[in-house]
């Protein structure tokens, strides 16, 4: 983790905050994994706020037996807004940050019950860029895996208010795609490619991995993987800049690995996607 955080400082000097989709530490209640969590980020904690969202290993029980639970720790470590669901505080909820709204849902605890929530705070939305974070992918990146109870609940949201990106974990792989009807990606002469609607990202920085799905995205209505990995450990590079959103994502050495721009096009018109 350190080595990332500090090559991530690296690349990007002047970030203004760091997100992480989830899976911080392995044992949620065990205070010596969150001081080695702390520890890694060194004096770039101090310097840089942190977004997290929790993940599958955040939740576990406090004795042996017991319910899962959110980390005893999460709300002690972390200064998060208390604007989402009363029983999802500082897990669900959302910060603005100049002319881009970043939301953070969380996948492990009443996801029907954030349905709402969403499009409250989607439809009040007057931010240019939308982004959403969160932890279990809609459009998994490993192989056996595939939460479609999300993607049922969540992506007529996503679809109907134009979320830009999607940020994800859990399946240590690297996977990159879009998944919006065809009628929604040809227009005036555009094909596919060059008109977007949400691009969703499944990545993982840790050393853990899994294998990747073999046949992309084509079990998933109108998804479309565009890039995958596997054994590959990667880190992302946003730049948000009036009406373009640039995305780069790097392996632990420093390499470029991936990147792609989003641009405005219109108000009420799908992002031109160009990748590079």
């Amino acid at each position: 983790l350190s080595l990332f955080i500090f090559y991530g400082y690296c690349m990007a000097p002047d970030a203004r905050f760091i997100i992480h989709a989830g899976d911080l530490v392995n044992n949620p209640h065990y205070e010596r994994q969150w001081h080695e969590w702390f520890q890694a980020g060194g004096f770039i904690h101090s310097m840089l706020p942190s977004i997290p969202t929790p993940g599958n290993h955040e939740y576990g029980p406090y004795v042996q037996g017991g319910k899962e639970l959110l980390s005893v720790q999460w709300p002690y470590q972390f200064t998060l807004p208390k604007n989402g669901p009363k029983k999802l505080a500082e897990t669900t909820y959302y910060v603005d940050y100049q002319n881009t709204r970043l939301i953070s849902l969380n996948t492990n605890s009443m996801v029907e019950e954030q349905v709402e929530w969403l499009d409250s705070v989607l439809a009040e939305n007057e931010k240019k860029w939308t982004i959403l974070t969160f932890h279990h992918p809609l459009f998994s990146g490993s192989a056996g895996r595939n939460n479609q109870q999300l993607r049922e609940l969540w992506k007529p949201i996503f679809d109907k208010y134009k979320v830009d990106l999607v940020l994800q974990g859990h399946d240590h792989t690297y996977a990159r795609g879009r998944a919006v009807k065809p009628e929604l990606n040809l227009t005036a002469g555009m094909n596919k490619r060059d008109y977007s609607g949400t691009v969703y990202v499944v990545s993982v920085s840790g050393g853990k991995m899994y294998g990747l799905m073999p046949n992309g995205w084509e079990d998933f209505e109108d998804a479309e993987r565009d890039r995958g990995a596997e054994n590959t450990q990667l880190f992302q590079v946003i730049n948000v800049d009036g009406d373009k959103l640039s995305f780069e994502a790097y392996t632990a050495t420093g390499q470029l690995y991936d990147a792609f721009d989003l641009i405005k096009s219109g108000k009420d018109i799908p992002n031109i996607f160009v990748e590079r």
